[in-house]
This record gives structure tokens, C-alpha cells and sequence, in this order.
């Protein structure tokens, strides 16, 4: 197994936010491409007709998934999760954990926190690039704290991949 490069990392965090710049601005099929043909991106606990809900497997399906979810939020959203990333794998394979904050754009009242979560992902290099094999974001409360009040230890479990 060859260790990841600094170039490898930084091909990561753009990966993350032509991702993000897409997904935010409608721009489907760059949001297609940042996956690999038989990607996944899967929504835990959210309703499979919500529009940000469900799990979408191959490119036809994720390109129908982001059009919904744009028509939904009309640009309005901005998602934000490339500064606190876990990033560790070799240089064919990475699992990457990181902290989702969406937020509603505008000025106050408007503006606001929309949704917070982790978002757990599985990325492949095909031909020198990087693309999202699996994306599977789980919404805040993560599941095993749901039934807990605030509790630092609990919290702390999640630091580990």
C-alpha cells in the first residue's frame, strides 16, 4: 500500500468543494461527476421521498436525486465540511469523516443554521482521480445519542472511524 501524498489530500478537500459549489448552485452534472459511476449517496434517517432523502445508487439516479434537491432549496442552502476532515486510506482507496453544517444563505432573519451532521465517505482514485464512492450523511442527533441529554464521553465515541 502506498501512503497518501499532500497532493492526494489536497485533490481530496477540492473534491469536497466542487462538490459543495455544485450541489449549493444546481450544477447536477458536476455533482454527478465528483462520483464514481456506481456511487451512493445515502441520506440515514430521512424519509426516502423527502428531497434530500434516500439512497441513490449510479450516476442516472444521484444526477435525479441532486435535481430534486436543488429544486427544493432553489440555491438558497450552503453546505460547508472540507475544514474538519478524517482523511485516511492509501492512494486507491480513503475513508474520510467530516462535519456537515448546512446553513440557509442571506442576511438576518433569514440566514440560519438549516441542519448539522457527520458525513461518512468512501472514496476511490480511477485514473489519477478522485471521486466519491459512497457518501452516507447522518443527520444530527447521530443515532446511538438520540435518547441521551449532552454527554461528553458519548460524544467523544464518535472520534474514532
Amino acid at each position: 500500500m502506498s501512503e497518501l501524498t499532500a497532493l492526494d489530500y489536497e485533490l481530496v478537500r477540492q473534491l469536497v468543494a466542487r462538490y459543495n459549489f455544485a450541489v449549493d448552485l444546481g450544477d447536477t452534472e458536476a455533482v454527478g461527476a465528483c462520483y464514481t459511476p456506481d456511487g451512493v449517496f445515502e441520506a440515514v434517517g430521512i424519509p426516502s421521498d423527502h428531497p434530500i432523502g434516500g439512497r441513490h445508487v449510479g450516476t442516472e439516479q444521484l444526477v435525479t436525486f441532486y435535481r430534486r434537491h436543488f429544486a427544493a432549496y432553489q440555491g438558497l442552502v450552503r453546505h460547508f465540511n472540507a475544514g474538519n476532515a478524517v482523511i485516511r486510506g492509501d492512494r486507491r482507496m480513503i475513508s474520510m469523516k467530516s462535519y456537515m453544517i448546512a446553513l440557509s444563505a442571506g442576511t438576518a432573519p433569514h440566514a440560519g443554521i438549516l441542519s448539522t451532521g457527520i458525513y461518512f465517505d468512501t472514496l476511490r482514485k480511477d485514473d489519477g482521480v478522485w471521486r466519491f464512492a459512497e457518501r452516507r450523511w447522518v443527520g444530527d442527533p447521530q443515532p446511538e445519542h438520540e435518547d441521551n441529554s449532552f454527554n461528553q464521553a458519548l460524544l467523544a465515541a464518535d472520534a474514532t472511524i
